[in-house]
């Protein structure tokens, strides 16, 4: 991996529905990562925050709103950080065809010690 090859800026994909707190410490806890490694990255934890947890989980309007929302910031994105059990999430498998029709890089979260010690200049 080169310098060139760092991303700009990385989408956080991961399962929510059926965790604790519908996984937001692990994602806050892989933001805070990459905020050492000196990345910028999209938390989509911060868009969920902006909606009322039981109005999303009520209402499907609002919850397509969330899910805009966070497509539209994805899109901003040059890469995907896919944290485990993406493959049970359907909301990941969209975001990950998102990605993969914008030709984004693609990191699976085995690959995060990997890519923090790379992405902090020890290449």
């Amino acid at each position: 991996m080169s310098r060139e090859e760092k991303p700009k800026k990385i989408f956080i994909s991961g399962p929510m529905t059926g965790y604790p707190e519908f996984n937001f410490p692990y994602f806050n806890c892989v933001a805070r990562q990459l905020k050492d490694a000196g990345l910028d990255f999209v938390n989509p934890v911060e868009v969920c925050k902006k909606f009322k947890k039981e109005t999303v989980l009520s209402d499907k309007t609002a919850f397509q709103r969330m899910v805009d929302e966070q497509q539209k910031l994805e899109r901003e994105c040059d890469a995907i950080l896919l944290l485990d059990g993406w493959e049970k999430s359907i909301g990941v498998r969209l975001e990950l065809k998102t990605a993969l029709e914008l030709d984004m890089k693609i990191y699976l979260e085995s690959d995060l010690d990997v890519l923090n010690g790379r992405l902090c200049g020890k290449f």
